[in-house]
């Protein structure tokens, strides 16, 4: 049976039993804050490093792309520089292009003209040239390739030729109006001695016949220059012989008055003369 007053005495210092040696202080005791601190500057550095390679792989990747729009945009700037050198090449030495260019100056100054004239006899507004310089390139579509096909086109040229032919057009509307005027008097002219001489006629001595009031002979009073015995004549409604107005048989030498919208008949009276 062991003596427990000398297992106490013959216990070493190790062997003694440290007060709280075995106690959890928590998260909190300078040791574990230490350690934790480490790790989250270590974790922090990472991060940084990561974050720093992406920037410049990225700024690496926006650089290459801009150098290489930059390549792409002065490739299309010497490929359009040398599409515009041969343009103008062709501009000036093609014999095609050059009638084409000549018959597109000449088309524009027809225009000019025939719109100007139409403009001026209408007193409407003359057409500009640029205006007839854009429509009458549409019809020469194979210049479009030339930005200058029109600038050789002498506008100054142009403006006078709209000048001079707007004034044609307004003194071509004068002259005809002048004509209209001049064939008019004639006309009037005409048919009032036309009317003239229908008016005298209708005054004229009438003999045997049928004859119409207001077309043939004047309204009026007449009077006959016969002697004989077998003088006849008659008035009724024109167009309709059988209604008698009035009538005579018998002796020449009287007088009769006739209205518009009659018809006179008359035979072996001798002449009729107007004498009212």
């Amino acid at each position: 049976m062991r003596n427990p007053t000398t297992s106490v005495v013959g216990a070493t210092q190790n062997d003694r039993p440290t007060p709280d040696a075995d106690k959890d202080d928590g998260w909190w005791t300078p040791r574990k804050l230490l350690v934790a601190l480490i790790g989250a500057s270590a974790l922090a550095i990472v991060f940084l490093a990561l974050f720093t390679m992406q920037t410049i792989a990225a700024n690496n990747a926006r650089s290459e792309r801009s150098s290489a729009v930059a390549a792409e945009e002065d490739a299309e700037k010497t490929q359009q520089d040398a599409e515009n050198r041969a343009s103008e090449l062709r501009e000036r030495y093609d014999p095609q292009v050059q009638a084409d260019l000549a018959a597109l100056d000449a088309e524009v100054t027809k225009q000019a003209c025939t719109e100007a004239d139409a403009a001026g006899y209408a007193d409407g507004s003359p057409p500009t040239a640029a205006t007839l310089i854009q429509n009458a390139a549409k019809e020469y579509p194979q210049l479009d390739e030339f930005d200058d096909a029109t600038s050789n086109i002498d506008v100054a040229s142009v403006n006078t030729r709209i000048g001079e032919c707007f004034a044609a057009g307004k003194a071509r509307k004068t002259a005809d109006a002048a004509a209209e005027q001049q064939r008019k008097a004639e006309a009037d002219a005409a048919a009032a001695a036309a009317e003239a001489a229908r008016v005298a006629s209708l005054t004229e001595p009438k003999g045997n016949g049928l004859w119409t009031v207001g077309l043939e002979m004047a309204a009026g009073v007449w009077r006959s220059s016969g002697g004989g015995s077998s003088c006849y004549w008659e008035r009724h409604p024109d167009g309709s012989p059988d209604d008698i107005i009035d009538n005579h048989y018998g002796s020449g030498g009287g007088t009769v008055t006739v209205r518009d919208g009659e018809e006179f008949e008359t035979a072996d009276c001798g002449t009729w003369s107007k004498v009212g």
